[in-house]
């Protein structure tokens, strides 16, 4: 995705122009390219812009980045998926399809992270899978019995660097793409009457949600979802800190004050 947003501020930057090198690229133009997509929706914007940076820096031009505009941060999605729509979806999913949604949904692995998971990854004895968060973090974590079921049920594997859900793929090792997994999902949610857009990452949102409200310890989910901070997992789950009132400030003063005739007496030499 990051890959197309450059790409299409490349082609904006182009128009707007066209015979220009980086050199001669000026704040007009930057302005210029910034105000076509005022139209857009908030959050496409914002990655329009942080793209744009990107480029600016990549064609040796980062004097130009201050003349763009700071958006705040775009609020993630809330969706989340019913207990009877997950259960649906797992239930008719082709097997590849099937093991998908339950690394995004049990395990809450990115889609991307998931499609990568091979038998390199997977230790059967403990039934733990390893993978890499997006800040190239080592993450270890558990798999449901359903997922260790299906991952079992693949009985040869030739190549331990071929991922799971291409062995799962119609059974020959194909190559399961991206594009055949959102392809199949699309199918499988109009053939289960589901008009509204889910996708594989609310699936993900769903389970941190979940861990969230079982624990109520942001700890935990943070481990979970790969976060490198906790700040992130309180904006992906729309958890607002709430400003400490002069109240609680007194009653822990209260607690820590020993009362008269609780105080502490001073030990005889």
């Amino acid at each position: 995705m990051r890959n197309h947003h450059r790409a299409t501020v490349a082609i904006y930057l182009g128009h707007q122009a066209p015979s220009k090198t980086a050199a001669q690229v000026t704040p007009l133009d930057i302005t210029a390219v910034t105000a076509c997509w005022r139209p857009l929706a908030h959050s496409t914007r914002y990655a329009y812009h942080k793209a744009l940076r990107r480029v600016l820096r990549e064609i040796e031009r980062p004097d130009l980045v201050q003349h763009i505009e700071r958006l705040a941060d775009p609020l993630p999605r809330e969706v989340t998926a019913t207990d009877d729509e997950r259960q649906a979806l797992i239930a008719n999913a082709k097997p590849s399809l099937r093991l998908l949604l339950l690394l995004c949904s049990d395990c809450a692995l990115r889609v991307g992270t998931a499609l990568k998971l091979a038998p390199q990854h997977y230790d059967p004895e403990t039934r733990t899978i390893s993978t890499r968060s997006k800040h190239d973090t080592v993450v270890n974590m558990p798999v449901t019995g359903e997922i260790a079921d299906l991952i079992q049920g693949i009985t040869r594997i030739t190549d331990t660097a071929l991922p799971f859900c291409s062995y799962l793929h119609g059974g020959t090792g194909r190559t399961y793409r991206v594009d055949h997994a959102y392809r199949q999902f699309k199918q499988l949610k109009a053939q289960l009457g589901i008009t509204r857009r889910l996708t594989f990452h609310d699936l993900r949102r769903t389970t941190a949600h979940r861990a969230y409200e079982l624990t109520g310890d942001i700890r935990v989910v943070q481990q979970l979802l790969g976060h490198r901070s906790p700040s992130t997992t309180l904006h992906y789950l729309h958890v607002k800190l709430h400003p400490l009132q002069p109240e609680l400030l007194e009653a822990l003063k209260a607690e820590r004050t020993p009362r008269h005739d609780q105080a502490v007496r001073t030990p005889r030499r």
